[in-house]
């Protein structure tokens, strides 16, 4: 598609890769004379401010949350960096004198995943709430990614598959949104998740030399990348209704797409032979799937 000049400055100044036009171009197509304008608006916000009260949220281009929805949403992030840390923690106590980087990696990651705990706590402590339990669709995810047998796909579905869907697209996005709401509490909030000890960059960088050295086998990558995706898919479907009430369905279809799109970008340039039309499909079919087996197994 082609792409235009909005559009190429927009990817530019974020730093996000050019494929992303082509979601953008659909996502545009929907309202061709609001659309671009109405998703810009939720990260460009000049001098704007959000308001917070009690009862409710309002982002500085006036989208409106319910506080409930904005601490359901923090729950799940509270409840991801939990289970990272917990497996984090589990990966540590393997004995494996084969490689005992990877342990002390993941020793590590467990202690900077206790505060970035605590940096979500101290947050919904100051909205005065509690963390809440999350849906069986997010735990599938985190119990698919606690049995992975092997270091290579635990790399993998840490380090790309996880931070290139969730973390890149929803935690950022996240951020930057609602910096200009709660700026006191993000600024905080963020310098907790600064990489200083570059542990996280030993880990991405471990994962690229892992894939680009084909530890794993095409195959076996292909079906690590789909299973996991269409769990996270699933996951993020089942909170699509937060969305609908935030009258921001479209904005989060476009989240969702790009967040599945982005880890097949990363594994295709690192040398992972794939279609990335034909596996968006075949994700999209799996996580059909797997959400009519969690619903059976719920009931």
């Amino acid at each position: 598609m082609v792409m235009n000049k909005n559009i190429e400055d927009l990817l530019n100044k974020y730093n996000m890769p050019i494929w992303i036009n082509d979601y953008i171009q659909e996502y545009i197509k929907s309202d061709p004379i609001n659309a671009l304008k109405r998703g810009v608006s939720f990260i460009e916000v000049k001098r704007k401010r959000g308001v917070v009260t009690s009862s409710y949220v309002v982002l500085p281009n006036g989208i409106k949350f319910n506080m409930s929805t904005v601490i359901y949403i923090l729950s799940l992030f509270y409840y991801g960096e939990k289970e990272i840390e917990q497996i984090s923690e589990s990966w540590s106590s393997i004995v494996d004198p084969v490689h005992p980087s990877y342990i002390k990696h993941f020793v590590n990651i467990s202690k900077l995943e206790k505060k970035h705990i605590r940096a979500i706590k101290n947050l919904m402590d100051g909205l005065t709430r509690r963390p809440e339990e999350p849906p069986e669709s997010v735990k599938e995810v985190f119990n698919y990614i606690k049995n992975l047998s092997t270091w290579q796909q635990r790399f993998v579905a840490l380090y790309l598959i996880l931070r290139y869907s969730y973390s890149a697209v929803f935690g950022q996005i996240f951020y930057k949104v609602f910096y200009f709401v709660m700026p006191e509490f993000m600024r905080s909030f963020g310098k907790v998740y600064i990489d200083s000890n570059g542990d996280i960059k030993w880990g991405i960088e471990e994962t690229k030399r892992i894939i680009k050295s084909k530890e794993i086998s095409n195959e076996d990558m292909i079906k690590l990348s789909e299973d996991l995706l269409s769990r996270i898919s699933v996951s993020v479907k089942g909170e699509m209704h937060l969305a609908v009430d935030a009258d921001i369905e479209k904005e989060a279809n476009l989240m969702l797409k790009i967040a599945i799109a982005y880890p097949l970008h990363q594994l295709k340039d690192y040398g992972v032979k794939l279609d990335i039309n034909e596996e968006e499909e075949i994700i999209k079919k799996k996580s059909e799937e797997i959400k009519s087996s969690i619903e059976k197994e719920e009931g």
